[in-house]
């Protein structure tokens, strides 16, 4: 008797292969060296993407995607994509699976395992993965130190990369990628904690108050600290600034207060990170 939950897994298993397949003999001469599928946050597959040796500028460059060598992970600007189109709909419904049910790698694209919950769509998911991945490198006698085969989610950046070593054995390539996207992901904090001039103003302003009360006292910057926060400007300040200032403006009394050099030293933070 046919088992709808196997015959979901078997088509998610088949769905990956036979998209890899058509991304294989398309451009399989530009060299693939990444394969991706991309999920959203429930875990259902929004589409699968590539990228080739070819389309990194050199000596030869890809007509359908070009990239500087600093995206060569950057999934974002990838253009080789395998999406849920009109022209790709028409190309499986052409394909059904003879499975004993109605079900179509069609429906399996627009949604993965509807019957489960999210943890045991992302398990499954990982887990016929993983089997499609065996084939795939079986079948097409692919070398895995020249590709990797990775899942990702705008909305979980660190999700490629705590799942590459599952999905892929050790080699230079994986190295390469959980570096440059650890690096990459640093930046994009680094970024996040740019500041602004308002949030230099207001935190030379704090600093300065606080090099020269002498002496020391936590109440007097508490109330040099409110006053800041009543500033046409504090509202715009980076949200991590308001909540120091606000954190330091509450204080009532010694024993729960800040000194001098731990104030300065959190104040120092922001132009460290």
């Amino acid at each position: 008797m046919y088992n709808p939950i196997t015959g979901q897994e078997t088509l998610l298993k088949t769905l990956i292969t036979d998209v890899f397949q058509d991304f294989f003999y398309r451009y399989k001469k530009d060299n693939i060296y990444a394969f991706v599928l991309e999920v959203d946050e429930l875990f259902d597959i929004q589409y699968f993407t590539i990228s080739t040796e070819s389309s990194i500028f050199g000596e030869t460059e890809h007509k359908q995607q070009y990239l500087l060598e600093k995206d060569k992970w950057n999934m974002t600007k990838w253009r080789i994509k395998q999406k849920d189109t009109e022209e790709y709909k028409q190309s499986i419904q052409q394909n059904k699976l003879s499975n004993g049910s109605d079900t179509s790698i069609l429906q399996m694209f627009e949604n993965i395992l509807p019957n489960h919950n999210v943890d045991e769509k992302y398990a499954l998911l990982i887990e016929q993965y993983q089997q499609a991945i065996q084939y795939i490198t079986k079948i097409y006698h692919l070398n895995t130190d020249r590709i990797l085969f990775l899942i990702h989610s705008s909305e979980d950046p660190t999700l490629a990369i705590n799942q590459a070593n599952e999905l892929n054995p050790p080699s230079s390539l994986l190295f390469e990628f959980i570096a440059d996207s650890k690096i990459d992901a640093k930046n994009q904090q680094s970024q996040m904690f740019k500041l602004s001039q308002a949030d230099k103003d207001i935190l030379i302003d704090l600093a300065q108050i606080v090099n020269i009360t002498e002496p020391y006292d936590p109440l007097f910057i508490a109330h040099h600290a409110y006053l800041l926060t009543l500033d046409a400007e504090f509202s715009e300040v980076n949200l991590h600034i308001q909540n120091l200032i606000k954190n330091i403006s509450a204080t009532d009394g010694q024993d729960f207060s800040l000194d001098k050099d731990e104030v300065l030293n959190l104040i120092n933070q922001f132009y460290q990170v």
